[in-house]
């Protein structure tokens, strides 16, 4: 008898083992043709790559798939992840796949209750999270607004009179010489810039050198929900730690922060016109929604504009941010940049301290253009992305994909493949956006390059985030040289999106043209 219990606790204990041999214990059986990607053990499946990645927080996830996916790329389209209690995880870096899952079978994929749970406190019932009759409803009317040409004329001037604001910035660490954090700059000019654009009010932050509590908020928001995605008993650790009561404190100062200002448009405060005036995007969803006899309330006004922020601010400012440390690795590509800039615009007018341009001009800059999606080629804002089977399904290369798992795809694995961006993947070449022969914009395959997502969901706001980042970098270009402090050091955090891991510190010069 003595012996029973530990022979019965080993027999179980081999079970189990078998029994999850090629799975981890909680989750739904593997896709047997599929490899069962880094440091995979029975029954606690990939947990400790995982885990390594979120102990290691920089520089980790994204390379880990990227290096299993090199072993061998032509012969796998996709790799599994098996974590405990968690659904089964198939990551793809095929086009044929990204378009079935984003287009062909578009309503097999959703975001589903998970991403719901894990996005919602902080997006609400926003675009970004829900499925099905909300999203189209939200979707209509965001694409009536981007539509609309007083608010492309409202998006110029903001990002014109923000710009100026930036300047000043840069001028005075190029007159005191002293290094800046290039990054935090960015990320201002963008929440300032669509804060304006959301609400129609002057948030101020370039005119501060102290912290915004909203952004900081809301990067610790974005890095707290992206763990729920990845880390396996992530509310125990965060309950635990302590971060659970910091991220309470985090959405209760965003929720506050958009419905104070949604309260003062509609009381129509002495710094901002009443809700129903301008040109904003608060104002605009309140005139479609008048005009199609459904208002929405405070809430529901806040999920939108609080969606659209997360869209515009981080993903412009950390492409920004990307794109001079690129620049700074790669001198001879800056030198081309700046001139192709004096051909297209001219030298003497980029000199002009008064130097205007518009938005078609800008949207006509080839070579502006072809920089910022080469940046995003290498470090695309949306590194990883994905959707929920509701049921089974076979993607276009074989693969068998279980109800209920999650199917994703990484941006950042599919801009560094050869087999879609040719040999030459591994330099920074803006020119391969451009046409030899007619030197117009190659425009490319929203399947292969997704970094704006594909499909009917694909991004409304692209040639909007495209303009305003290429407007930037014609206005820092024509007037200042940036040089990054230790470019080899710099590298990105987990997070919903890409931004750097800490600051990008930059030493700032006149630039003569």
């Amino acid at each position: 008898m003595a012996l029973a219990l530990p022979a019965t606790v080993a027999a179980g204990f081999l079970w189990g083992a078998y029994e999850h041999r090629n799975r981890a214990i909680g989750n739904q059986k593997p896709v047997s043709q599929l490899p069962l990607g880094p440091s995979f053990f029975p029954i606690i499946g990939n947990l400790i790559a995982i885990l390594r990645t979120w102990a290691a927080s920089n520089e980790a996830m994204h390379d880990m798939i990227l290096e299993q996916i090199k072993k061998d790329p032509k012969s796998v389209k996709c790799v599994q992840f098996s974590i405990p209690f968690r659904p089964l995880m198939i990551l793809t870096w095929d086009p044929r796949n990204v378009e079935h899952i984003l287009k062909t079978n578009f309503d097999n994929f959703v975001k589903g209750e998970e991403f719901r749970h894990n996005m919602g406190d902080l997006l609400g019932a926003g675009i970004f999270v829900v499925d099905g009759e909300p999203w189209k409803k939200q979707r209509k009317m965001a694409s009536h607004i981007f539509s609309v040409r007083n608010f492309r004329d409202f998006t110029a001037n903001v990002f014109a009179d923000e710009s100026v604001k930036l300047g000043a910035l840069l001028e005075n660490a190029a007159q005191t010489g002293q290094t800046i954090d290039l990054q935090d700059a960015f990320f201002r000019f963008t929440l300032d810039s669509f804060v304006k654009l959301a609400f129609g009010i002057n948030l101020g932050s370039l005119d501060s050198p102290l912290p915004v509590p909203f952004a900081a908020a809301f990067d610790r928001a974005q890095t707290f929900c992206d763990e729920r995605f990845r880390l396996p008993g992530a509310a125990m650790i965060h309950a635990l730690s302590g971060r659970g009561k910091q991220h309470a404190k985090d959405l209760d100062l965003i929720h506050e922060f958009a419905r104070s200002i949604i309260s003062r448009r509609r009381n129509g405060g002495s710094d901002s016109p009443e809700l129903s005036q301008g040109n904003d995007l608060l104002a605009l969803l309140l005139r479609i929604t008048r005009e199609g006899g459904d208002a929405l309330s405070d809430d529901e006004l806040a999920d939108m504009v609080l969606n659209f922020i997360i869209a515009g601010r981080d993903t412009t400012a950390q492409a920004l941010s990307w794109t001079f440390l690129l620049l700074t690795k790669n001198k001879h590509i800056e030198a081309e940049a700046v001139s192709e800039m004096k051909k297209f615009f001219g030298a003497d007018r980029l000199a002009d301290p008064n130097f205007e341009t518009t938005y078609d001009e800008v949207k006509d800059w080839t070579y502006g253009k072809a920089l910022f999606y080469e940046t995003l080629r290498f470090y695309p804002s949306v590194p990883k992305d994905g959707k929920y089977a509701v049921k089974e399904d076979v993607l276009p290369d074989g693969t068998v994909v279980p109800a209920g798992a999650l199917v994703m795809f990484s941006n950042w694995v599919m801009g560094r493949l050869e087999e879609l961006h040719g040999s030459d993947a591994a330099d920074f070449k803006p020119t391969r956006w451009i046409d030899p022969d007619t030197q117009a914009f190659k425009t490319p395959s929203q399947f292969q390059y997704p970094v704006f997502f594909a499909g009917p969901r694909v991004c409304l706001g692209q040639t909007m985030a495209t303009i305003e980042g290429v407007y930037v970098i014609i206005q820092v270009l024509r007037r200042f040289s940036i040089e990054v402090q230790l470019p080899e050091k710099v590298t990105y955090t987990n997070s919903l999106t890409l931004p750097m891991s800490g600051p990008l510190r930059v030493h700032v010069s006149r630039r003569d043209l």
